[in-house]
């Protein structure tokens, strides 16, 4: 059994509705769909945001965890104002041991996913 993990991340401008179809997209990218969700994965500032309750139990990732683990690498001239990959390290942090990414940053205009996956292993009794 495989715990999927849908990571998102998002600006103000971001709407439910854009949230929603780029996460479908992303997810049909690795072949799975909501229903194959374990976890919505984001930043502690949006999980109680109703623009990433998909139906999906919501995992929320502090910011401390994303920068230290999942930093952004800085583009001369451009400083970002989050200086780490959201999507990306969230879906990678509700997946939890031993995930990869399936599908990388994926984007629209306000909004990004990221799909990762762990295997469960399940020790016999």
């Amino acid at each position: 059994m495989s715990r999927v993990s849908l990571g998102l991340g998002l600006s103000s401008g971001a709407t439910r509705s854009e949230v929603l179809d780029l996460a479908c997209r992303t997810l049909a990218r690795a072949g799975y769909d909501l229903w194959s969700v374990s976890v919505v994965s984001t930043r502690e500032v949006f999980a109680g945001d109703r623009r990433v309750s998909l139906g999906p139990p919501i995992m929320s990732i502090d910011d401390a965890t994303l920068v230290d683990k999942h930093r952004a690498i800085r583009t001369l001239g451009r400083v970002p104002r989050f200086d780490a990959r959201v999507a990306e390290g969230c879906a990678l942090e509700g997946a939890g041991p031993g995930a990869a990414l399936v599908v990388a940053t994926q984007r629209s205009p306000h909004a990004t996913a990221a799909v990762a996956v762990a295997s469960a292993r399940v020790t016999p009794p």
